[in-house]
């Protein structure tokens, strides 16, 4: 069998190297055959060795090119894969094969519209090209086209009847739409060609979440995780399931069947770190809170984070479903941070160049993947305001399936720095940008952006209210608040230097209004009934919530209530198992809708006689989305900073109309405005008109650039000390 390249001599003529082509062909020729098996073995390193030499030989061999580029591809090069094969198209740009590389590649770093091109044309030049209509199909499933992708990926099902893709990805499609009647067909039909496919059987895990199977789901996980033990998303997967459950006994049965002997140490704490979504009742959370609490003391000292990617891949986080509780969550999260302990290392700004004395103060928020939209609504506007004034450089370090997205919201100065799932690297990477501020929008809704701040990628981390409570985390320095939403003594609920605003810390853009696509009647309710909406995602409703909502329907006969369910169908049938108990009475009048489109969502607020503030922890950007509409939303102030924003929000517009004392008053409110037309009217006309204010807050944009160039220099200085 001929060697790797070298070994083919050239056909030489009176001497010398022949440049003829004709007589070097079969050398080529044999090298491409001898590459394509090191290639379809998985020797990379081989083939492209071979390959480079063919361009040598042949500069204008397009499959040799097309061939190095798709091994950049498999390796996660995307960069260096792409114009590889660009360079093969043009000089033959009729490869239907090199085509849908290239829209593999393309759909690898997130930029779908050039996937889309890509595949498009190798489908024009092979309409069967299964890889390519795949691709397509995907592609214009994550671009909202629904209906082109289901097309798209019925054509590449017909053209591969035994190939178990295209039926995953047209499943993937309907679980993102909701439609999981048609997922769970779809992915078992994937899964009887192939029952090894992990995709497949991961996402009938989450189908059969979201229609409350749980214990289903959880036999799916466990099956997919002895096969890809270290898939992190797998993990997150079963744990969101068992979350559903709830049921310490069976968590841990779960978690003892499928974790690794090295990893039983995390056992327990794993187990006590799921907190019930939906509790049903103050005592469930407070038996909750009292065996973390006794685990994390006995977990105490362990200084975890010396191997985070176990952590990662195990997706070991702070209980998110905490602050949800109406307790003070500091002394929790403290211990949680102690147990996860501090890096070894050095923190990872030390590890970097020094800033540029004269130079403008740099900035950088990192996003977990998929959590670009929270930058781009809370601190978008900030943004544009900080680079306008040119004394800021700002860096968002984000995911490369964000990235293009990121590049179409924000304004063209902001730099970007791709980061990964490697929570160590990606500090470091963050570290060596020198910026002196590093800003996290969220800490804590994920394990990325959990563990982040950990290692110190900047001399000053600040955290703010996407999370609003404290991180408990000792290399946070700040949290960012409000004196409009803070309680009294608030820096007792914070083991972060708090930090607080005349205004409200974010620059909100307004929401655009347009006229509702559907009226009360579309939703099932008649005009004689007062609607009253507590439109919050649905594991805001505590305990405490069930008498207040009893009390407005026991007191107006005409009252129906209605709530909006979450992801998963069986949040909403914990909810209704807890109202049983609770108020059985009148929950016949309580309508629990599925999670609905935004333009329905926006309709049934506006179809509301008036809307209803969660206790203990309260609208956000949901306040501003209903006070935009000009809709009065009623609200009794909590003791954490975290159910007192639609008061500071009412405090920043002068208005108290909807502001209540206590619990009874609350109810009254409520009653008053929803039965009451011209009151009614008038709030919402008071609303519209004072709005203003809260959108695109000037005020707000000099504050946040008074404050960080405060601590931009505080940063300069710490990094000299």
């Amino acid at each position: 069998m001929p060697g790797p390249l070298e070994t083919f001599p050239l056909a030489k003529r009176n001497g010398r190297e022949s440049t003829d082509h004709t007589e070097i062909t079969d050398t080529v020729g044999e090298a491409m055959g001898v590459a394509l098996r090191h290639h379809q073995a998985g020797d990379f390193v081989a083939a492209a060795k071979i390959y480079q030499q063919v361009i040598e030989l042949n500069p204008l061999h397009a499959d040799a090119w097309h061939l190095l580029g798709l091994i950049g591809h498999q390796s996660g090069q995307q960069d260096s894969a792409i114009p590889l094969i660009q360079q093969a198209l043009q000089i033959d740009a009729g490869m239907p094969d090199a085509h849908a590389n290239l829209g593999a590649a393309y759909a690898a770093i997130g930029k779908g519209d050039e996937a889309i091109r890509s595949y498009r044309a190798a489908v024009r030049l092979q309409p069967n090209h299964t890889n390519a209509l795949n691709g397509l199909g995907n592609q214009l499933g994550h671009a909202g086209q629904v209906d082109q992708a289901v097309k798209y990926l019925g054509l590449a099902i017909k053209s591969a009847k035994r190939d178990p893709r295209p039926l995953s990805n047209l499943g993937a499609l309907y679980l993102r739409e909701g439609m999981l009647d048609e997922a769970h067909s779809s992915l078992n039909k994937a899964l009887r060609i192939d029952s090894g496919l992990v995709e497949a059987r991961s996402n009938l895990g989450l189908v059969q979440t979201r229609l409350g199977k749980v214990d289903d789901a959880i036999g799916q996980f466990k099956t997919v995780l002895q096969n890809a033990p270290q898939r992190s998303s797998l993990w997150r997967n079963l744990r969101n399931a068992l979350t559903d459950r709830a049921e310490p006994s069976f968590i841990t049965n779960a978690y003892q069947s499928v974790l690794a002997d090295d990893d039983r140490d995390l056992l327990e704490i794993l187990t006590s770190s799921i907190c019930p979504v939906i509790s049903q009742s103050t005592d469930q959370i407070d038996n909750y809170r009292h065996t973390l609490v006794d685990q994390l003391d006995r977990s105490s000292g362990l200084n975890l984070i010396d191997n985070v990617q176990r952590l990662m891949t195990h997706q070991l986080v702070a209980p998110f479903y905490l602050p949800y509780h109406g307790r003070d969550d500091r002394p929790l999260k403290q211990a949680f941070a102690d147990m996860v302990g501090q890096p070894a290392a050095p923190p990872a700004y030390q590890q970097s160049a020094k800033h540029v004395i004269g130079s403008p103060i740099h900035l950088c928020f990192p996003l977990a993947l998929d959590r670009d939209q929270m930058l781009v609504r809370f601190m978008g506007g900030a943004i544009e305001q900080l680079i306008e004034c040119g004394e800021f450089r700002v860096t968002v370090a984000c995911f490369r399936q964000n990235h293009a997205t990121l590049q179409r919201q924000l304004p063209p100065q902001v730099q970007y720095l791709i980061i990964n799932e490697q929570v160590e690297q990606s500090a470091k990477a963050i570290g060596s940008l020198s910026a002196d501020v590093l800003y996290h929008c969220e800490i804590g809704t994920d394990c990325f952006n959990y563990y982040l701040p950990f290692f110190q990628a900047a001399p000053i981390q600040v955290a703010s209210w996407g999370v609003p409570v404290t991180t408990g985390i000792a290399a946070v320095d700040y949290f960012l608040s409000s004196e409009l939403i803070e309680p009294p003594e608030a820096e007792q609920h914070y083991s972060e230097s708090l930090i607080t605003l005349k205004t409200m810390p974010v620059v909100y853009k307004r929401p655009h209004v347009t006229p509702p696509q559907k009226d009360r009647q579309a939703f099932g309710f008649t005009d004689q009934q007062r609607l009253y909406g507590c439109l919050q995602s649905i594991f805001k409703l505590h305990p405490d919530y069930d008498s207040l909502l009893a009390e407005i329907l026991r007191r107006d006969d005409q009252a129906v209530i209605a709530l909006v369910g979450g992801m998963h169908e069986s949040h909403a049938d914990l909810l209704r198992e807890r109202f049983k108990q609770s108020i059985p009475e009148v929950m016949d009048r309580i309508k629990i809708f599925p999670r609905m489109p935004r333009e329905d969502f926006d309709s049934l607020s506006r179809a509301c006689d008036v809307l209803l503030d969660t206790l203990h922890f309260g609208a956000g950007a949901t306040a501003y989305e209903a006070l935009g509409m000009g809709l009065p939303l009623v609200t009794l102030p909590g003791r954490f900073m975290r159910g007192r924003v639609t008061e500071g929000c009412y405090r920043m517009m002068q208005m108290d109309d909807c502001v209540a004392r206590d619990e009874q008053h609350f109810v009254d409110l409520a009653l008053q405005i929803a039965n009451n037309p011209d009151q009614r009217h008038s709030i919402r006309q008071r609303i519209q008109e004072r709005s203003d204010c809260l959108f695109d807050n000037a005020i707000a944009a000099e504050e946040l650039k008074q404050l960080f160039m405060q601590l931009g220099h505080e940063s300069r200085q710490k990094r000299v000390g």
